[in-house]
């Protein structure tokens, strides 16, 4: 399911999570009202999945963006 939700982002909202996953690595904090919350809180109210750990978030995120750049350069994955 969360892969699915993803997979609906637009590039720019990937782009922006990238930043915030950035950032968070950097600071130590991710900031609160960011992207990637809000896509964490929407899995949570679709999937019933209160329990699911933010820090799992920049995985699933990063993949995506992985996979857009592959199939744009032609590689089929």
């Amino acid at each position: 399911m969360l892969e699915d939700m993803n997979k609906q982002l637009a590039d720019e909202e990937l782009e922006h999570c990238y930043i915030e996953i950035y950032n968070w690595r950097q600071v130590g904090t991710l900031e609160v009202g960011s992207k990637l919350r809000e896509v964490e809180n929407e899995y949570k109210l679709r999937s019933g999945n209160k329990d699911y750990p933010i820090h799992k978030m920049p995985e699933h995120i990063l993949f995506e963006i992985a996979t857009r750049k592959y199939r744009e350069d032609g590689i089929n994955v």
